[in-house]
C-alpha cells in the first residue's frame, strides 16, 4: 500500500508538471499565431483579424520546435486539428496533449498503467498597438 502511494505521488507530480508544460506550450502557440494578423485588413484600419493561414503556421510551427526540444519526459503530440479558429471572433485555439511515460505506476501488478495523458488548452487574438 505505502508503494502505491508512493507511486501515485511520483507519477501523479509527474503528470502534474507536464499538465503545467501542456498548458504554457498551448499558451506560447496561440501568442505566436495571434500575431499574424492579416495585412490587407490592417492597412484598411483594422489590425485585429487573423491571417487564418499564417497563424495556424505560427502556432504549428511552434509545437514542432518545442517538440525537438531535449530533456523533455513527456511526448508531445499535436496536429493540424490541434489549432482552431473562433469564427467571426478573429481567436486562435490551441491545445495539446502529452503523454507522461509513469515511473513507477507501470511496475505496480494492480495498476499497470504505463503513461498518463496531461492536456492544455490556450486562446490567444490580436490586440491593437495603442
Amino acid at each position: 500500500m505505502v508503494i502505491a502511494i508512493i507511486a501515485l505521488s511520483v507519477d501523479g507530480g509527474g503528470q502534474i508538471r507536464e499538465r503545467m508544460r501542456a498548458q504554457a506550450l498551448a499558451a506560447e502557440a496561440a501568442r505566436a499565431g495571434g500575431q499574424m494578423i492579416d495585412i490587407a485588413d490592417a492597412l484598411a484600419g483594422d489590425p485585429t483579424v487573423l491571417d487564418e493561414g499564417r497563424a495556424r503556421a505560427a502556432a504549428l510551427a511552434y509545437l514542432a520546435d518545442a517538440a525537438g526540444q531535449p530533456g523533455h519526459p513527456g511526448s508531445l503530440t499535436y496536429s493540424d486539428e490541434t489549432v482552431t479558429f473562433l469564427p467571426g471572433d478573429h481567436v486562435i485555439q490551441v491545445s495539446v496533449t502529452i503523454r507522461y511515460s509513469t515511473l513507477l505506476l507501470s511496475a505496480l501488478p494492480i495498476a499497470s498503467v504505463d503513461h498518463l495523458d496531461a492536456t492544455g488548452s490556450a486562446s490567444a487574438r490580436p490586440v491593437p498597438s495603442p
